[in-house]
């Protein structure tokens, strides 16, 4: 057999080997949908296979693609590429042999013992032997599918019986659990009222090993190898996941001793991570060498290696591909713990930091991630103390609940935010540089005052919040913590221990209940509404606010805008809810109840929860950043990224060739400005009426009572605010260079 030539084998001939997946790929993933078509593939392919003259079934094939294998010894092969097929491929056959055997079929029929002979491996005297599968998986799942063989062998006919009820304990033994009930689904639903259906069970598998093919790549000399074809195939068309062709990146580039070593712990990775290494990776990356606001893709990946080689000052990115790979291994439960609200707790055992994380958890925050994991990394190494690490991330929930819950600020526009924290720890090398509590809180407080974002809007916004079937988590959240408030020397405190108990048994000891019912009865006495055909029925003497709610509106409006307010919600036990019914509180049955304890509710959670201490360490932050602050100088093109002028003081700005003497980063954009009306006056004056304001942030305007610190430009009427940051400053020049369709490139500050 020549190296590296394809083979067309048919599944009879290609599980004549024996295969292992190694450690350090993926486990098994297919689901329900993968697993029917390629069954439905086959099937459909082998009934227009039955309509065919013999001769025509003697050239008709059905290929499903191609697979890269390595060999290990005689025989027995890894798997570089395709173990998902063939995994999936071997549980047909036991399925199909489970089937056949419960029909009672010879044991020594042909295709039966061809079938058996396949999974697995024959002795000198052409018996199968049970711990000579066709194929042993490398994760987590590996002792599953031992089992499943196992069975099978002992007792074929059970087969389905013992996988029903197989106590799955992760994600890929119930991929592996679920792909077998599906098959035999499968088949049942194939095989249904077939009077022969033994026969066609038979033909199908034979079928199945004679007429189904793989193009099988062999690579006998080196398995890592193997990488270099994977990533060729790849490159000509092949999908595959970003993890699979960083790994192949990475490996491709190690020696033979290093990839045996680095594969086991990108194995074991795989199985800690639960298969999210990928996950695992991005988050690394942007804590620690460099934030990028999108994916890791393999594509912005391959262009790391300067980042790598600088990150840990090595030449050569074999070296800094293996420093990550330990970095990666050395921190996994940092990672875990951003996750697995157990393992958190385990780091920082507070019911404080509990409620709150907990919270964070369900919310599913992204952004903060790379700043939370480099804190539970420090907090490991001791770098920091726990009580840093308490305080940052709990201001971070609270920021995170208030800009992007309460205030509905979209996703994305807390990336900035969280970019400048990590990438202020990316700047100046102090070995170590530990995270900085004050910096971080001086820092979140600053973007809530840039984007005018006070205690008396997020009292507003949470007022009107449809906390029930909305914003259900922080509905919880916010009950569970104001119905665990106690007087302590006239001041409200709360007692987190009650507050975490109740929210992190709600759904399961509590429900949200409604004080006023949802769906009162048409004869209730105390309250002033009922629901009929979907809308909305008011009684006399209500006293709901005539601008919003209204006879005959769609209910569900209704209940969204007044019930599912906070003030109408209580945390119920299980048992006492369902007794309830739907009896209404002769107490509380008023829209003016349930505003007065709305608003008592949105004060306090708002003034005593959620306050992010405004300008707590203004003095302390003003000290840190100047003794860590880095100097630049020379020229610096418009266009380059990742450059913080922060601490800075620019010399001139080159507009166009022409040279402009500035002394401050906010001139930049007003010089920006003033030369572009200068050469577009009318389009400059368009922006203005429209009010210029990207990110929300009004920058260009001819009213200047909403800006902070507006700058007028002579003879127009327009102001601009300069009440910028450094990084604020360059985006919004950028931005406007970008309006105007002006090159990047040709704009230089000097600094």
């Amino acid at each position: 057999m020549e190296q590296l030539e394809p083979q067309y084998w048919n599944i009879e001939k290609l599980f004549a080997y024996s295969f292992k997946v190694p450690v350090y790929q993926r486990p098994y993933s297919w689901e329900s949908e993968q697993v029917k078509t390629l069954f439905d593939d086959i099937w459909n392919s082998y009934s227009e296979y039955k309509s065919f003259s013999e001769e025509k079934q003697q050239k008709e094939n059905l290929y499903i693609g191609n697979i890269i294998i390595h060999k290990q010894a005689h025989e027995v092969y890894n798997i570089i590429d395709g173990q998902q097929r063939i995994t999936t491929l071997s549980i047909f056959l036991l399925c199909l042999y489970s089937c056949i055997s419960r029909l009672r079929c010879d044991v020594n029929h042909g295709i039966f013992r061809s079938i058996k002979s396949v999974l697995w491996k024959l002795d000198n005297n052409k018996n199968p032997v049970q711990d000579k599968r066709v194929l042993e998986l490398g994760s987590i799942e590996k002792d599953t599918l031992i089992k499943f063989f196992n069975e099978t062998f002992t007792s074929p006919e059970k087969l389905e019986q013992f996988v029903v009820s197989f106590p799955d304990s992760n994600t890929f033994e119930k991929n592996l659990k679920q792909t077998l009930i599906e098959v035999f689904k499968f088949i049942s639903e194939k095989t249904s009222g077939n009077e022969n259906k033994l026969d066609e069970l038979l033909q199908f598998s034979k079928y199945i090993l004679e007429k189904v093919y793989v193009i099988a790549i062999i690579n006998e000399d080196n398995e890592f190898k193997a990488y270099s074809i994977f990533e060729s195939i790849n490159s000509k068309g092949k999908k595959l996941e970003d993890i699979d062709l960083i790994k192949t990146k990475i490996f491709s580039t190690l020696s033979l001793d290093d990839c045996k070593t680095y594969s086991g712990k990108w194995g074991d990775l795989i199985i800690k991570t639960e298969d999210e290494l990928y996950d695992y990776l991005m988050i690394f990356i942007k804590s620690n060498v460099k934030y990028y606001t999108g994916n890791i893709t393999y594509k912005y990946f391959k262009g790391l290696n300067d980042a790598l080689t600088s990150y840990y000052d090595v030449s050569n990115i074999d070296v800094a591909y293996k420093l990550l790979i330990d970095d990666l291994y050395e921190n996994v439960e940092s990672y875990i713990a951003l996750k697995n609200c157990d393992v958190a707790y385990g780091l920082i055992n507070d019911n404080t930091f509990k409620t709150y994380y907990l919270l964070f958890n369900k919310n599913g925050y992204i952004h903060p991630l790379p700043l939370f994991f480099k804190c539970f990394c420090e907090l490991k190494q001791n770098i920091i103390n726990k009580e840093c690490v308490r305080e940052v991330l709990i201001e971070v929930i609270k920021f995170c609940i208030c800009f992007n819950t309460i205030a509905g600020k979209d996703s994305k526009d807390a990336i900035p935010i969280f970019k400048e924290l990590c990438e202020f720890y990316h700047t100046v090398k102090i070995e170590p540089k530990p995270i900085d509590n004050k910096h971080i809180i001086y820092k979140l407080s600053q973007q809530m005052e840039l984007i005018g974002l006070g205690a008396n809007d997020l009292i507003n916004y949470l007022s009107r919040m449809d906390v029930f079937d909305k914003n259900k988590q922080l509905g919880a959240a916010i009950i569970s913590i104001y119905e665990s408030r106690y007087e302590s020397g006239n001041v409200m405190k709360v007692s987190w221990d009650e507050s975490f108990s109740k929210y992190s048994t709600y759904g399961i000891t509590y429900t949200l209940d409604h004080i006023m019912n949802q769906t009162p009865k048409e004869d209730d006495a105390n309250l002033k509404y009922f629901e009929k055909n979907g809308l909305l029925h008011l009684k006399a003497g209500h006293d709901f606010p005539k601008e919003f709610v209204h006879e005959g509106m769609e209910y569900n409006v209704f209940k969204s805008m007044v019930l599912h307010k906070a003030g109408n919600l209580r945390l119920m036990g299980g048992d006492s809810n369902s007794s309830r019914g739907r009896v209404s509180d002769a107490t509380f049955n008023t829209y003016k109840d349930l505003e007065k304890r709305n608003n008592d509710i949105c004060k306090f959670i708002v003034d005593e929860i959620l306050k992010i201490n405004p300008n707590k360490y203004v003095i302390d932050v003003a000290q840190y950043i100047k003794a860590n602050k880095q100097k630049i100088s020379g020229t610096h093109l418009l266009s380059e990224s990742d450059i913080d002028f922060t601490w800075n003081k620019p010399k001139q700005i080159r507009f166009e060739y022409k040279n402009i003497s500035i002394s401050t980063n906010r001139e930049i954009i007003i010089t920006v400005i003033k030369e572009l009306y200068r050469k577009y006056p009318e389009k400059m004056k368009e922006k203005a009426s429209a009010i210029w304001s990207p990110r929300e942030r009004i920058i260009l305007s001819f009213n200047s009572d909403k800006m902070t610190v507006p700058v007028a430009i002579e003879n127009s009427g327009m102001f601009i605010e300069t009440n910028l940051s450094a990084r604020d400053t360059i985006f919004y020049t950028k931005k406007i260079l970008e309006d105007f369709n002006v090159d990047l490139t040709k704009i230089e500050i000097v600094y």
